[in-house]
């Protein structure tokens, strides 16, 4: 004889049925929607980056170069004309940090959206690029130095808070600007170079390739009108 089960235990597991072939379509669901995902920023990544916005190449800052923009190795040459970029030149940046010439970088980006160097990538008006792109750049903060920071107009501070939608209620210094932007973790801080310590002995040793070299990983630069001697490079690296 065919018992039949009590109707509250018939009920439940038919729930568990209907729950379990639910939570079985919404993986199947996630899982597609993964390799959707994936299979387009696989393409993105496969085709050629579009030219970058026109609007944003023109709003890309021009600094004068400094000593500090020349510690990344990478700043030292444009990277497109292999030509040396040298203290006082004015050059356009990126927001990952890297300078190039602007006539350089800007018929690049006319053509490519990417940053030679490290392929930071820049808006675009292809509306399929950006879906891949935005996923892409999600972990990709633009880098800054405290010492460029502290050379930027109280303007271009507020509009860099502007960006980052940061509140600058009651704000009128730049020191304050400066600290929202430092601790509003929207930025890469770039670390000053460690100081090195070296024997004058040493430095009127070398040679004026490796002394220059060396002056280069410490931080310090030279504008060459101000050198005649290698003696002038040492005073400069030990006044440093």
């Amino acid at each position: 004889r065919q018992h039949s089960l009590p109707v509250h235990e018939s009920y439940e597991q038919r729930h568990r049925l209907l729950r379990h072939q639910r939570d079985q379509r919404q993986q199947q669901e996630r899982q597609q929607e993964q390799q959707e995902q994936q299979h387009q920023q696989q393409s993105d990544v496969s085709r050629h980056p579009p030219p970058a916005c026109k609007k944003i190449i023109r709003k890309l800052p021009i600094i004068k170069v400094t000593p500090e923009d020349l510690v990344d190795e990478n700043n030292r040459e444009c990277c497109i004309c292999l030509e040396e970029n040298n203290l006082n030149d004015r050059v356009l940046r990126l927001p990952c940090a890297h300078i190039y010439h602007s006539q350089c970088i800007s018929d690049w980006l006319a053509k490519c959206c990417s940053c030679p160097i490290c392929r930071y990538e820049l808006q675009t008006n292809d509306s399929e690029y950006e879906k891949g792109r935005i996923e892409r750049m999600k972990h990709r903060k633009p880098r800054y130095a405290r010492y460029e920071l502290e050379r930027m107009k109280i303007r271009d501070l507020s509009s860099l808070c502007s960006r980052f939608n940061l509140s600058t209620n009651g704000m009128t210094e730049k020191a304050d600007l400066i600290c929202a932007i430092l601790e509003s973790g929207k930025i890469d801080v770039i670390s000053a170079p460690k100081p090195v310590a070296h024997k004058l002995s040493d430095l009127s040793g070398m040679g004026v390739g490796k002394l220059k070299r060396a002056m280069a990983d410490a931080g310090v630069f030279f504008d060459a009108k101000d050198v005649v001697e290698k003696e002038d490079m040492v005073l400069i690296f030990i006044n440093s």
